[in-house]
């Protein structure tokens, strides 16, 4: 959602000229939460309407907003404040290489996790499955 930052209306998405880019800055934030498109365009009506954000565009699949700022006067912590409002988590991205892999690091942690899950829910499973069902094993006794 584009928006007028002189008048707050919105704006068709013609691609900015380098004119109209001039005094923007553009905000990258980390997003955590979301579970389906409505949550998409939740957080990108709340950070919308945060005064002076020019746009607001939430990637779902690499869990991210990219927000365009007419200005300087909108602070980061303004924009996390209205994801959490929203009922979602954000944090500030850089493009420091550090950090990218704090991210990666934290979803292998996520995978192992889940994987550990899914190995003990099998077998706890196979033993209650074998007893409730003996006659899927034929020969076993």
């Amino acid at each position: 959602m584009k928006r007028d930052p002189t008048s707050g209306a919105a704006v068709g998405d013609n691609p900015p000229t380098s004119e109209e880019n001039n005094g923007t800055e553009t905000v990258r934030l980390a997003l955590d939460g979301m579970s389906c498109a409505s949550c998409v365009a939740t957080i990108e009506n709340a950070l919308g309407d945060v005064p002076g954000v020019l746009d607001a565009r939430v990637n779902f699949a690499s869990e991210e907003a990219t927000v365009e700022l007419a200005d300087d006067t909108v602070d980061v912590e303004r924009l996390i404040e209205a994801v959490s409002s929203a009922g979602y988590q954000a944090r500030a991205t850089s493009d420091d290489p550090d950090e990218g892999n704090a991210d990666q690091k934290a979803h292998q942690r996520l995978y192992r996790t889940l994987l550990r899950k899914f190995w003990f829910a099998a077998l706890v499973s196979i033993p209650i499955i074998y007893f409730s069902y003996p006659e899927i094993f034929p020969g076993v006794p």
